[in-house]
């Protein structure tokens, strides 16, 4: 019953995000104005840090007729291009991830199919508070959800380069990414060695746009550091603002705790080493989001979401840790056939249902039989 639930729960949510996106007109918010004028420049052969982009006629009323510039990543016009050209709407690749993310938990949930917090897991990823407007807002946060969990999920299979792509698209995604890949560092099967490769390779791909101009790239994406607390912020510093309590030394010292919580999570991944596992790694994750966005300057409920999201996921994700060059291979539907029933594989048969990074992990004779499966296993 709460698989179904689950399942119900989460096309209920994936019905709610697509509905709200295809109901509602272009949104009073900057971030619309920033997708879509960056999507559209790019797409056109444009720098799209070059220009400002003019913004809708609500979003000029909200924000006093401010010409809006990217502040994100290049990963966000690059991922997003597609839908902007496709639809004319970008922010339908924002939806896509939501839904990529539901898809991913459900299938981490198939495969503990007698935790029922697991089964729940879709339709808490998928109902997670805001889930409905983060799309039609145009917050980037779903992609970066996606790529950690990708980075989590490709990790644990023992599928490092797609483990290092996904982690670079998260770096491309969102300045506060280079925190979760800190943490992904410290995971023993992530690595420091899979981080510096995913660090290159995200450097690699937005060299063109620091190329075009290095001042206003990096002018562009520490922008956010030069932006005045708000009062509306979900955090301490946002409280602070609107109590006009807000003094440089109760701000330090929250930035402090902040540093000093993101570095417990790291040393508590580091120090598990073996023991991690991934529903551990991913509730680090979370746990370091939510640090970034309590004691920052900035967060809003896009950035509580994702860390919703991504407890989600922990909970749909396998709590057995990942020794050192293990791989778990996916369960066919022979396999797990042959688990119900209690039989193993023919004695001399080699071992074919298994991957081929399976069999490098086991050492062994190349003709050595399967392992016996019983129904316990």
């Amino acid at each position: 019953m709460s698989k179904w639930l689950g399942i119900a729960g989460a096309l209920v949510g994936a019905g709610l995000t697509s509905a709200a996106l295809a109901l509602a007109g272009p949104p009073d918010i900057d971030t619309y104005t920033i997708i879509q004028g960056s999507s559209a420049a790019l797409l056109a052969g444009d720098d799209p840090y070059a220009g400002g982009y003019a913004p809708t006629a609500a979003a000029a009323a909200a924000f006093a007729g401010n010409v809006e510039v990217l502040t994100y990543p290049p990963g966000v016009p690059l991922l997003l291009a597609p839908a902007r050209a496709l639809v004319g709407d970008a922010r339908w690749g924002l939806v896509a991830a939501m839904l990529a993310i539901v898809a991913l938990v459900a299938w981490m949930a198939r495969r503990r199919p007698d935790d029922p917090l697991a089964a729940a897991a879709p339709a808490m990823a998928a109902l997670a508070p805001g889930a409905a407007i983060v799309g039609e807002r145009a917050w980037v946060d779903p992609l970066l959800a996606l790529a950690l969990l990708v980075a989590v999920v490709a990790s644990a299979a023992g599928r490092g380069r797609l483990a290092i792509v996904a982690a670079a698209l998260a770096l491309l995604a969102k300045q506060n990414a280079a925190i979760a890949l800190l943490l992904l560092a410290c995971w023993r099967p992530f690595g420091w060695r899979r981080a510096l490769a995913s660090l290159a390779l995200a450097a690699a791909i937005a060299l063109p746009f620091l190329v075009a101009d290095p001042a206003r790239f990096v002018d562009r994406l520490t922008l956010v550091l030069e932006l005045p607390l708000r009062g509306d912020a979900i955090n301490v510093a946002g409280w602070l603002a609107h109590a006009e309590l807000a003094t440089p030394a109760l701000l330090g010292a929250l930035a402090a705790v902040g540093v000093a919580l993101l570095l417990a999570l790291a040393a508590l991944l580091a120090r598990t080493g073996a023991a991690a596992s991934p529903a551990l790694a991913l509730t680090a994750l979370a746990a370091g989001q939510l640090a970034v966005n309590v004691f920052s300057g900035h967060a809003f409920y896009n950035q509580h979401w994702e860390v919703v999201v991504l407890l989600a996921a922990a909970a749909a994700a396998d709590p057995r840790p990942v020794a050192p060059g293990e791989v778990r291979p996916p369960l066919s539907s022979r396999g797990r056939a042959r688990r119900r029933s209690g039989r193993g594989a023919p004695a001399g048969r080699r071992c074919r249902s298994r991957s081929r990074a399976w069999a490098r992990a086991r050492p062994g004779p190349r003709g050595a039989p399967c392992p016996p499966q019983t129904s316990g296993a």
